[in-house]
């Protein structure tokens, strides 16, 4: 297995710029025949402070780029950071919003989601 590993510096709140950048590592990897490529943690958002995350407006926004990433993805796994909107979440866990989450994209699939435990930002 050929595993790529896209050292990039993630913009916070600037989604679209994270997510183009992001299409561009996915294509050198494709390129370079790799099997996988692994993206820093929230590589779509990265990490804000303040309320920005209380905007559910942002949040789909963020939620909205995983499309594009999938379907850049072609015949390889796009591992990446993102958030993810419930609609029972705050009913499951008392006053969050959403989940940080991990997510392989494929364009064959429904990315598998993998939620974090701990370290959560507020949400």
């Amino acid at each position: 297995m050929k595993i790529g590993l896209a050292q990039m510096k993630v913009l916070p709140g600037q989604p679209e710029q994270n997510v183009n950048r992001m299409l561009e590592f996915i294509n050198r990897a494709k390129e370079a025949q790799a099997d996988l490529i692994v993206f820093p943690e929230m590589a779509v958002g990265g990490y804000l402070l303040g309320d920005k995350w209380l905007e559910d407006a942002f949040c789909r926004d963020l939620m909205a780029y995983n499309d594009p990433i999938r379907e850049a993805s072609g015949s390889i796994a796009v591992a990446y950071g993102n958030v993810f909107m419930e609609q029972d979440i705050g009913q499951r866990i008392p006053g969050r919003r959403f989940t940080p989450t991990k997510m392989v994209a494929t364009v064959n699939t429904m990315p598998p989601m993998f939620f974090k435990t701990a370290n959560r930002p507020n949400g």
